[in-house]
């Protein structure tokens, strides 16, 4: 059968194959097949173009994920006590427990959504995104990490949707402090969309003007 392949088919491909390179080779042929070829890639060009320009194909280099882990940031103005910090976090964990534990994300007591919870209160309670992986004392910081089991494990629940669970139900609640709820980054590391840089040569000044800024955005729950 191997043998038949090769000396009947294959054969039967080549001259096929051959004839149709004489054909387009011919005469002037070529010049019409590049020129073709070319009117046909910006038509392509141009067309994509088009529909990006409606909105009807939209382009994303790093697509949303659903969070593995969803990481609670949680930052008092600097020179907190520790203590304080660590209180405010316990009633932060309670939130977040009320929500994780609910009936939808249980099969039993067996809880099929979320795999364990840690919350870390000074030391490694940076953001990554703004702070560059300092390893620096932040009494003033906490972070909760919410981790979550396979997908496949998840019974098609969504875990984005128990993001927004858990960033509702802080929102507005603790006035004076800085919380977001974020998950896991995936791809390499990019910041925040919106930066704000405050420059100037008076360090208390600017520390100040930061504050106010910080409470403004805050006042605004954005």
């Amino acid at each position: 059968m191997a043998n038949n392949f090769q000396t009947n088919t294959v054969g039967k491909w080549e001259r096929f194959y051959e004839k149709s390179l004489r054909n387009a080779l011919h005469g002037r042929r070529p010049i019409w097949i590049v020129v073709g070829t070319i009117i046909l890639l910006i038509g392509a060009f141009m067309t994509f173009g088009v529909s990006i320009g409606s909105q009807r194909t939209k382009v994303e280099f790093f697509p949303d994920n659903e969070p593995n882990q969803i990481i609670v940031f949680v930052e008092y103005p600097e020179g907190t006590d520790i203590e304080k910090t660590n209180q405010l976090t316990l009633q932060i964990e309670s939130r977040i427990y009320d929500i994780i534990e609910d009936a939808t994300y249980k099969d039993g007591s067996h809880n099929f959504m979320v795999e364990n919870a840690v919350s870390q209160v000074g030391r490694g309670a940076g953001n990554p995104q703004t702070d560059a992986g300092s390893a620096a004392a932040m009494p003033h910081r906490s972070k909760i990490t919410v981790a979550m089991r396979e997908y496949k494990y998840r019974k098609g629940m969504s875990s984005g949707e128990l993001q927004k669970k858990i960033k509702n139900s802080l929102q507005g609640v603790y006035p004076g402090v800085a919380i977001s709820v974020e998950k896991d980054a995936s791809g390499p590391p990019v910041g925040y969309p919106i930066n704000i840089e405050i420059e100037g040569a008076d360090y208390s000044e600017i520390i100040q003007v930061a504050e106010n800024i910080r409470t403004y955005i805050n006042s605004k729950n954005i």
